[in-house]
């Protein structure tokens, strides 16, 4: 038995040596070799020891692309305050959307409340805030919701009195 164990150990010890990023940039050569960490935590019982051989973390760096003048955001909320149980928001609609309905969650996502239907113009509220009275609410953190036919947009407040 002792004899079979140390057989199937060398055995995946040979097929996880063999896997190696060298062996993978000579056969695909457009293709950009990935650092290859091996790095395992067996866990037994309260026991831990490292094998360095089990499973491997692939690491790359991420390209990040810079958006075009072309790319615009249709709609955004650029600013909000609370003032005196008074919540204000100010957006930018570029694309005119219609319509967006305003809901407040909790931090659980439970609907607290439906604030209402707001029918927007082109960048109505860009320089005058949209209103609305938060005094109904009760103390916590929640998420202000705006959300139209194919956008949404939120934020997350802090309501303490």
């Amino acid at each position: 038995m002792k004899k079979l164990f140390t057989i199937y150990t060398l055995l995946i010890l040979l097929v996880l040596s063999s896997a190696s990023p060298v062996l993978a940039q000579k056969n695909a050569p457009n293709l950009r070799p990935l650092e290859v960490e091996k790095t395992t935590a067996i866990v037994l019982g309260n026991n831990t020891g490292n094998s360095g051989v089990q499973n491997e973390t692939l690491k790359h760096t991420p390209t990040i692309k810079t958006l075009t003048d072309s790319v615009k955001k249709v709609f955004e909320i650029t600013k909000y305050t609370i003032e005196s149980e008074k919540l204000k928001v100010w957006m930018v609609n570029s694309d005119n959307i219609p319509s967006v309905d305003v809901v407040c969650y909790n931090i659980l996502g439970k609907k607290v409340k439906d604030i209402g239907h707001l029918v927007l113009d082109a960048n109505e509220y860009e320089n005058n805030p949209y209103e609305c009275y938060v005094n109904d609410i009760p103390n916590g953190i929640y998420i202000i919701s705006f959300q139209g036919s194919n956008v949404r947009a939120a934020i997350k407040i802090t309501i303490s009195r």
